[in-house]
């Protein structure tokens, strides 16, 4: 709980939080609203093909949403993408309520997703952003999964009710008004202004998060069960629908209900999720939220029962929190901050893929294996690939707990701010924290190099020759010069108050200045300048 009130007093992530909650509304409103509009039209098979519809086309602007979300204000691409969807969903109210024809009505389907392809790429880069700390990072990413659960829910209950005494084009109604709402709390943000990209070709800048993910064994491993989960769950949307109206005979309310119920486990995996992330055991959560999300599905189609049902669905969504905090977590350690957006936006991509064919297949196993075997074959694909991969999951595991000011300090550097928060973190873990007398000399002109030194409290001199350069303080850093140009140290620093600092050895520093371009770069520049004012 500390770590959720943490979070939440960063005002700037409560409101970023605060646009996802509506937004989030919208968009699971959405799916079930349109599924239900889609069975109305022509059973099961128009279902899938809804899916497909509205999918497939987000999963080829997937990829430009998430350029985007790096290359552009995130307050904007978020604020943008809202109002457009909230425009769309409202001529999707209006084609619904005249009668429109099937296909125009999936075409605004299509649309309005394409419209939010950016969204939750620019989210995932502005949290690590404006969090202060990993504790905050994880309690964001647990806030953002209870935030979608809740949100799952009341759009479920929302569209269940909405359907049953006003009709499905009030439903859509309704969640363009979510939408609206998104657009105008994004607004308020803080105005972000993201680097300058590296890459200079689109195409090349384009393809940035593909060859990041295809680079990095960890990142495929995570974006590999990521997909697997976003098509299981998309057969168990469709199933959900079927096997409410045709296995268990509980209606249009039954589809909504069930869904609330896997929003309503999600909030409980939340919890859950905390209590393993404060401990580091995300590779847990992983495998256990794999195995929770399956095997209760499965169990609907063998007992064929509500009451089962309904605490299934339950555990199903349990299962599906712990998973997505875990690998959403993991993925915002391992990618670098300027490339978040598109690694992220990979995902997204082979989510909508992921969704688009699972919703179609979903839908074409109920043919020949019948509602109760679909829904069993369905429920054990996650279990059996958690099994699989436990010993390469395990590697996932967090160390030692970081020192927060440590973190805060390296992370505010500009020669580190690109790199990967689990780099930053491995850093921190790594820095020897010193304390300096008042007149101690802490490197001195013509000694051999070993180390790094951020101040993170008091004041230094700087001396070159004999002669005072500059002074130093809090947040500030010298040592780097010898140890990226090679030879002895340049200057003689002195501290003139006591002085707390953190010293990084060589190969640390060294290891990490070099792992990122925009790093090198940073250090680069920083050498010039200080060389040319000697």
């Amino acid at each position: 709980m500390a770590a959720l009130r943490s979070a939440l007093a960063n005002r700037d992530l409560a409101r970023l939080l605060g646009a996802f909650a509506a937004s989030a509304l919208g968009t699971w409103g959405f799916m079930i609203v349109l599924s239900l509009y889609a069975y109305a039209q022509g059973g099961a098979g128009a279902v899938g093909v809804a899916v497909l519809v509205r999918m497939a086309p987000s999963a080829i602007a997937a990829p430009y949403g998430a350029m985007l979300a790096d290359r552009y204000s995130r307050k904007r691409v978020l604020a943008g993408g809202g109002l457009a969807r909230a425009l769309l969903t409202g001529a999707a109210a209006v084609a619904v309520a005249s009668g429109a024809p099937f296909a125009l009505v999936l075409a605004l389907a299509a649309l309005t997703n394409i419209a939010g392809v950016a969204h939750k790429p620019a989210q995932a880069a502005l949290i690590p952003q404006l969090s202060r700390s990993p504790l905050e990072l994880a309690a964001a990413n647990v806030c953002w999964s209870t935030i979608d659960s809740v949100a799952f829910v009341a759009g479920s209950l929302l569209v269940g009710i909405l359907a049953a005494i006003a009709g499905l084009e009030v439903a859509f109604g309704a969640l363009a008004l979510a939408f609206l709402a998104a657009a105008v709390l994004a607004g308020t943000l803080p105005d972000d202004h993201p680097p300058p990209p590296l890459e200079t070709r689109a195409t090349t800048e384009l393809t940035l998060g593909f060859r990041t993910v295809q680079a990095h064994p960890e990142l495929r491993l995570l974006v590999g069960i990521f997909t697997a989960d976003a098509f299981v769950q998309s057969m168990m949307d469709v199933l959900i629908v079927v096997a409410a109206l045709d296995l268990l005979d509980i209606g249009q309310s039954g589809v909504g209900w069930l869904n609330a119920c896997w929003g309503l486990g999600g909030i409980a995996g939340a919890a859950v999720a905390t209590a393993m992330l404060g401990r580091g055991r995300l590779a847990w959560g992983l495998f256990a939220g794999c195995v929770l999300a399956g095997l209760p599905f499965a169990l609907i189609g063998v007992t064929a029962a509500t009451v089962p049902a309904v605490i299934f669905m339950l555990v199903v969504g349990i299962g599906y929190a712990l998973s997505e905090i875990a690998s959403l977590t993991l993925t915002q350690r391992l990618a670098a901050g300027d490339v978040l957006g598109r690694v992220y936006g990979v995902e997204e991509t082979l989510y909508v893929a992921a969704t688009a064919l699972g919703g179609l297949v979903g839908a074409l196993l109920v043919g020949p294996l019948g509602v109760r075997w679909a829904i069993v074959v369905t429920g054990i694909v996650l279990p059996v690939l958690a099994v699989a991969l436990r010993a390469r999951l395990s590697e996932f595991e967090a160390g030692a707990e970081v020192r927060e000011e440590s973190f805060g300090l390296l992370r505010g550097l500009a020669l580190f701010s690109s790199l990967p928060v689990a780099m930053i973190e491995n850093l921190a873990l790594r820095a020897q924290l010193g304390r300096f007398a008042a007149g101690t000399e802490i490197i001195v002109q013509g000694d051999e190099s070993h180390g790094f030194y951020v101040i993170e409290d008091g004041t230094v001199e700087v001396y070159i020759d004999g002669a005072l350069r500059r002074e130093e303080g809090a947040g500030e850093y010298f040592g780097e010069i010898a140890l990226l140009r090679g030879g002895p140290r340049t200057a003689t620093v002195r501290a003139v108050t006591p002085v707390t600092a953190l010293a990084l050895a060589r190969e640390d520093f060294l290891d990490s200045i070099g792992a990122h371009a925009r790093s090198t770069r940073a250090a680069e520049a920083v050498v010039v300048e200080r060389l040319a004012a000697v």
